[in-house]
């Protein structure tokens, strides 16, 4: 017997491939690429130490 936990999680899935089928992968992968960046802006605002390690703009 299947634990209803399990049947949550594959039902969150099932979910989750249908959000992914109506968006489209081109549009979720440049969205994932937008909030990336987005977190990226605001790390180096927020940060009083200079850049984010790994940061294309910097010089390390």
């Amino acid at each position: 017997m299947t634990d209803r936990n399990d049947d949550e999680a594959v039902e969150e899935a099932r979910q989750v491939g249908d959000a992914i089928d109506d968006i489209g992968v081109e549009r979720l992968s440049e969205r994932i690429v937008e909030v990336y960046r987005e977190s990226l802006d605001s790390l180096e605002n927020n940060s009083a130490d200079g850049p984010v390690a790994g940061d294309s703009d910097c010089d390390d």
